[in-house]
């Protein structure tokens, strides 16, 4: 019986040892995972002029960096919110606000953007790319709604500038 024990108590241990070592490997990872989004954001941040499709790469997946690049009150329009801007009353939410008869979306209110899917059929992406802006257009294949959004090159970094989604 004390043979049973011994053993069930060696086991406990090799069980113990093995989920200890997972969980040094997985807080390993999360560690190194983290130091990598922070170098790419610190190089990027960096006084280096940027390309458009590394910022574009970061700006979709890190949702703190997508922040930092947007100048909020953000100029844009929306027909969830407003059908027509000049008519609106002068508005203040999380979301937006109207001052002045045009619409800006707020920094309370952001929900991150995600890339574009390509592969969606649904919709179609045309993308205007001039010397200091990138427009991109999004349409939907089979119904009016339309999403624009534009970055501008400041000081040689992108930012967003313009968001619309809109039903035509």
């Amino acid at each position: 019986m004390s043979q049973q024990i011994k053993m069930s108590q060696q086991r406990q241990r090799t069980s113990l040892k093995i989920i200890v070592l997972l969980l040094i490997i997985v807080l390993s990872a999360c560690e190194l995972k983290n130091a990598t989004s922070k170098e790419v954001f610190k190089k990027i941040e960096s006084n280096e002029e940027e390309s458009f499709s590394k910022f574009e790469s970061l700006f979709f997946t890190d949702e703190s960096f997508q922040l930092s690049r947007i100048k909020f009150p953000l100029r844009g329009t929306s027909t969830d919110y407003v059908f027509d801007e000049t008519t609106a009353s002068a508005t203040q939410n999380d979301t937006f606000s109207i001052q002045n008869g045009k619409f800006f979306w707020n920094k309370a209110g952001w929900i991150k953007l995600n890339r574009f899917d390509n592969s969606s059929k649904d919709f179609k992406m045309e993308q205007i790319v001039s010397e200091n802006r990138v427009t991109q257009i999004i349409k939907g294949t089979d119904s009016d709604f339309t999403i624009t959004i534009e970055f501008a090159k400041i000081k040689g970094k992108y930012f967003l500038v313009y968001y619309s989604s809109e039903w035509n």
